[in-house]
């Protein structure tokens, strides 16, 4: 079920206040939420994002009453190609509060304690919480990206036991999912396939791109993990796939990669953009100007590379 949010949380999370959600609702018929039995207005992941996209236009001196009668994909795309003439893409920023980094910073050591505590209905709860106070890309650059990497090295470090990691990941990987669900691409929405080449079964950094690009405007089709080369081009030529996303995350020496790079790159031939990214993905650079693909280092750069790409028609 996609998640809704009240007005009060939707003003955190854009950074516009409620009185001006009302009267941009009211006027000029923004967004238009659902409503409770008792009046209360409930935001869904798509409004909130069309939101953002609104203040980043009306920030920049656009008109809202012009604005508001855009569709959400013409918004993107105004502001995807107007980043040189001064305008701030929506959650470009890491925060719209001085103070997010320390709050981060706690709910990821809250959520380290919760897990090798084995309190797994407490990481659920932190993982809501945080997820209800901040935008979905600050929420998973800042919170689960680092935390499914500590869990990792405690995990190999011999600090967490193996009944520990599977228990968390299994809840993540739940969250995951169901961020996952939220977002509803339009038919216009360019698409991206998203995956783990053959042999690679660690997910959680192909299913954070996933939302990543979900939440930029991208259809992103999630294949899963241990994704063959040639399933992965079969997708992309049939779904027109103007990018393809990869995540390689351990081992940082297998020789299973480099064939299967080569060949992707062989069977999408050249008009399909291929990015790649995860905490082994460094180890296989030679060969990504062999192929054309581009090496994505963290989140942010995954989302500056997927707007630039979005831009060029």
């Amino acid at each position: 079920m996609n998640a809704k949010h009240p007005i009060r949380v939707v003003a955190r999370q854009t950074g516009i206040s409620s009185h001006l959600i009302r009267a941009w609702e009211r006027r000029y018929g923004a967004v238009s939420p659902e409503r409770t039995e008792s009046g209360q207005r409930l935001y869904s992941e798509a409004d909130i994002n069309r939101l953002k996209y609104l203040k980043a236009a009306v920030d920049s001196g656009e008109s809202i009453s012009q604005m508001a009668r855009l569709k959400t994909e013409d918004l993107a795309g105004i502001i995807s190609g107007g980043e040189n003439q001064g305008i701030v893409p929506p959650d470009s920023k890491r925060s719209d509060y001085p103070d997010a980094d320390t709050k981060l910073k706690a709910y990821l050591d809250e959520a380290l304690v919760a897990v090798g505590n084995f309190e797994i209905d407490r990481l659920e709860a932190i993982l809501m919480k945080a997820s209800s106070e901040f935008g979905r890309p600050l929420f998973l650059e800042r919170l689960i990206d680092p935390l499914m990497m500590n869990i990792g090295d405690a995990w190999k470090s011999g600090d967490l036991k193996t009944s520990h990691e599977h228990a968390a990941t299994a809840i993540i990987r739940t969250f995951l999912g169901t961020l996952t669900r939220a977002y509803r691409p339009i038919e216009s929405s360019p698409i991206i396939i998203i995956a783990t080449p053959s042999g690679q079964r660690h997910e959680f950094g192909a299913m954070i791109s996933s939302i990543i690009a979900s939440s930029d405007g991208w259809n992103a089709i999630y294949l899963g993990p241990d994704s063959p080369a040639d399933d992965i081009a079969n997708v992309a030529r049939h779904k027109n796939a103007r990018a393809v996303a990869l995540s390689i995350v351990y081992p940082s020496d297998d020789p299973r990669i480099i064939p299967e790079l080569r060949s992707l790159r062989k069977l999408l031939g050249d008009d399909i953009a291929i990015f790649i990214g995860g905490q082994a993905a460094e180890s296989y650079r030679d060969v990504y100007d062999e192929i054309g693909a581009q090496y994505i280092g963290n989140l942010p750069e995954l989302r500056d590379h997927l707007r630039r790409l979005r831009s060029r028609r």
